[in-house]
């Protein structure tokens, strides 16, 4: 009650006490206790209506100079003062701009006032870039981005406490409430340009400011205007980020290499800090305009889908985040009804850009997030997109690797869309009844072809024959979109799994075992294009251990959806190579063959997938004795203790499939390693028994798991 008769009631006279009073109660309006914190930000607010009234506007140039003092002050405590003495010098200059309120445009008319007021902050909003993780990328194996509600988390050089922070964000709100918002954004982009060091600073400034437009009043035609100018700014080739070896031609290589290998720096710290600041600011102009920004989507939406699609996480993270709030604020339910409302515009952009591959590269990061984002209504729309896409890797082999990376997320999309139903693979075991069946069905009709005309049976087969033409002819016609868009993208792929860059040869891989899992339910397609990619394919477990490891998957899946289709080519042209594989890795994983600097090779990596996954192989082709027996040699030896245990568990995982096929075979080879008699002794006099050569004492390293 003290301090509101002084400042209503005697502030004329006793005006020297006004900036002494006003810094207390800043503080008292953030107090632990919710009355006194209630009543202090009363006292603010109705101090501010009488500050703006015609009696008090002498008061106004005394707040302005202790707004003045207290940047100075700021400034001065950069490096001296503890986080609680700089929140008292904030929260002094928040109180006095919400006391002065519409009578702020004093202070903003003042060059001297508002540079001190703008410099102030920045120099205080210094960012800490050093813990911005660069090489952090998305997994090549999952496109996916999930999507956070918050913004990469902000570290700053000169304070830790987000009191801080939120206080700066308050300030910068009741300034966008001013009627020279015009100004004070044309004097920051004017600093931004001169003072390169506080370029982080200034976006952040921006586009806080931008999220106080609102706070003021109905949105009008001047802010919708000046929004766009910001929009036009922020997105400039000046600060819309470059990579050094691009400045000078001027070409945008913002978020995929040219260059035919993934480069996964490709930016300082800071540029990536500075993009994730730019797509805030663009998602608060969002907010700011709601659904009258619609109107400036085009002027966005390929910059924030470039960052959406981008390898780097925590880009690709602010991206989508920038995304899903430009969709809410525009009155869309999400991304995807964005995209659909926005269809001509966005497909018709594309193509266009598509033909002009080499001038604008980034052009197809936009499409991989458009289809990613899209679902199955959508897909005949990307036709000519997708189709433009193979054209150009046929005619730019040494642009392979970004335009494999979108190939691939077309055939993720379209698994995703048109998930494969699940095999049942029938039981090998055949009952009674079965059989029974079988040899009666067998007997009718050996005796109905005994008495048939031979006229009649050839009547009847070229019939069949006609019919099957037909029916085969049909099933052509009535193949789905999407099947022949997987068909051309793993007809694509067969000679880039031979291609001389490793990259470009595992992604080439990848895509065809997607694909092949896509087109399970189609073998009449799936099976001419296995056997065209086969020849290729083989020499690819004779190359670098990567290459075998995403081969030797893609054989599994080929093994799981064409199974006897290609067991003899598999027998005859694989399995030889993998065994050999793990003959000769054995001494490698061994424990005493320092296996600690061996398990983080490829080698390793590739050898424990192989014997781990051999044993469904075999299964899956339906492999004779003879093969068990083979493959059983091999994976026996390493149960010994002189093995990881990893590589333990794997030859035991493979040896139980085998066993599925076989199990005396395996119970055979398991008791030649290790047996603990010596002798086995048969049921009945009539069989002979079976010695074990290699008993227990001659074993031990067996027993153990055995």
């Amino acid at each position: 009650m003290f301090a509101k008769s002084i400042l209503f009631y005697c502030s004329k006279y006793l005006e020297n006490c006004v900036s002494i009073l006003l810094p207390s109660i800043f503080a008292l309006s953030v107090d632990p206790y919710s009355n006194i914190a209630s009543r202090a930000q009363n006292l603010i607010s109705k101090y501010s209506h009488h500050i703006q009234s015609s009696k008090s506007m002498y008061l106004c140039p005394i707040i302005t100079e202790d707004i003045y003092n207290s940047t100075l002050k700021l400034i001065r405590s950069k490096l001296s003062s503890s986080d609680d003495q700089k929140l008292v010098i904030l929260r002094s200059i928040h109180g006095y701009v919400q006391i002065l309120g519409d009578s702020i445009d004093g202070l903003l008319l003042s060059s001297n006032h508002l540079e001190n007021l703008v410099m102030s902050l920045a120099n205080l909003l210094e960012f800490d870039t050093s813990m911005v993780s660069v090489i952090e990328e998305i997994s090549t194996q999952q496109w996916d981005v999930s999507v956070n509600n918050t913004w990469p988390q902000k570290r700053f050089l000169y304070f830790k406490k987000d009191e801080i922070l939120t206080t700066i964000c308050n300030i910068c709100h009741c300034l966008g409430q001013s009627k020279y918002k015009q100004l004070l954004i044309d004097f920051l982009f004017e600093k931004l340009h001169s003072f390169e060091w506080f370029l982080l600073q200034f976006i952040f400034l921006i586009g806080n400011i931008v999220e106080g437009f609102t706070k003021s009043s109905n949105i009008t035609t001047a802010q919708t205007d000046l929004i766009e100018e910001i929009l036009e700014e922020l997105l400039s080739p000046a600060l819309w980020d470059l990579s050094p070896e691009d400045k000078e031609t001027g070409t945008v290589q913002i978020f995929q290499s040219e260059s035919n290998t993934p480069n996964p720096v490709m930016y300082s710290n800071s540029k990536l800090c500075q993009i994730c600041l730019i797509l805030e600011s663009i998602a608060k102009c969002a907010k700011t305009l709601e659904i009258e920004f619609r109107s400036l989507l085009t002027k966005v939406f390929f910059n924030v889908m470039e960052a959406a699609g981008s390898s780097n996480f925590i880009l690709a993270q602010s991206g989508r985040l920038c995304l899903r709030i430009i969709s809410q604020s525009c009155g869309y339910h999400s991304i995807l009804e964005l995209i659909r409302e926005n269809s001509d515009y966005i497909i018709n952009n594309i193509n266009i850009n598509l033909h002009h591959f080499l001038y604008r590269p980034e052009i197809i990061v936009v499409l991989r997030v458009v289809i990613e984002e899209s679902d199955t209504a959508m897909l005949p729309r990307f036709t000519d997109a997708i189709n433009q896409i193979l054209c150009i890797l046929d005619l730019n082999q040494d642009k392979a690797y970004p335009l494999l990376i979108v190939l691939k997320s077309v055939a993720l999309s379209i698994r995703k869309w048109f998930p494969p139903k699940k095999k049942n693979i029938p039981s090998s075991l055949v009952s009674s009844e079965d059989l029974k069946m079988y040899f009666l069905r067998k007997k009718t009709s050996k005796e109905h072809l005994e008495n048939s005309v031979y006229l009649e049976e050839t009547k009847i087969a070229n019939e069949t024959e006609e019919a099957d033409d037909f029916k085969f002819d049909d099933m052509k016609k009535d193949v789905p979109l999407h099947i022949k868009m997987l068909s051309n993208i793993l007809k694509h792929c067969y000679h880039l799994q031979s291609s001389r860059n490793i990259y470009v040869q595992v992604i080439s891989l990848e895509i065809m075992e997607i694909c092949i899992i896509a087109l399970g339910d189609f073998e009449l397609e799936l099976h001419p294009l296995v056997h065209e990619l086969w020849n290729p394919f083989i020499h690819r477990f004779s190359e670098d251990k990567i290459v075998m490891l995403q081969a030797f998957k893609v054989l599994l899946v080929i093994a799981d959806e064409c199974r006897d289709f290609v067991r003899q080519r598999a027998l005859k042209d694989v399995v030889p190579k993998l065994t050999l594989l793990l003959k000769t890795s054995y001494s490698s994983s061994l424990l005493k063959n320092n296996f600690r600097s061996y398990q983080w090779t490829n080698s390793c990596k590739l050898q424990l997938c192989v014997l781990s996954n051999i044993g469904d192989l075999f299964c899956k082709l339906d492999v004779i004795l003879e093969d068990v027996a083979l493959l059983a040699k091999v994976c026996v030896p390493y149960l010994q203790n002189e093995q990881p245990k990893v590589f333990q568990a794997a030859a035991f995982q493979t040896l139980e499939a085998l066993a599925t096929i076989h199990a005396d075979a395996i119970w055979w080879y398991i008791n030649q390693a290790y047996s603990s008699q010596p002798v086995l002794e048969p049921p009945h006099k009539s069989l002979y028994p079976i010695h074990f050569p290699h008993a227990k004492t001659t074993n031990f390293e067996f027993k153990l798991n055995f």
